[in-house]
């Protein structure tokens, strides 16, 4: 084989390569998270995938997951995340199953936000005002 045939070989291998890779990235579940809270987020957890920290008024990249389990538009996994020294959770409370669906492709933006419930317990909270 000459040179110039390895050369080749190696640029068509290198294209599939980056073909494929493209390929898979693109149907996994793209997610970016602002950070709207107006403190530091520390150790951000979304499901099984640790995030870390999001600075004040910043944002993260898309971030990829493999899927996350959703009810009625809502992401089901647990979230949690170190504020202040505080760990907050994301309350996601459902009465039914019936509007569970995983959501394995596409891509979302959350503005993470923090509430307080009926008894002023601050909590973690999802918004998407960018659909």
């Amino acid at each position: 084989m000459s040179k110039s045939q390895k050369i080749e070989l190696s640029i068509i291998a290198l294209a599939a390569i980056i073909f494929l890779t493209v390929f898979l990235n693109l149907k996994n579940l793209h997610i970016k998270f602002y950070n709207k809270t107006g403190e530091d987020i520390d150790s951000l957890v979304v499901g099984d995938t640790y995030i870390g920290q999001i600075k004040k008024d910043s944002s993260t990249e898309f971030i990829n997951f493999k899927g996350l389990l959703f009810d009625s538009g809502f992401p089901r996994e647990k979230i949690t995340a170190i504020i202040n020294k505080k760990k907050l959770h994301h309350i996601n409370g459902s009465w039914c199953a019936s509007g569970r669906k995983m959501v394995t492709e596409g891509e979302i933006i959350y503005d993470i936000q923090i509430d307080s419930d009926k008894n002023g317990n601050p909590y973690l909270n999802l918004q998407n005002p960018y659909q």
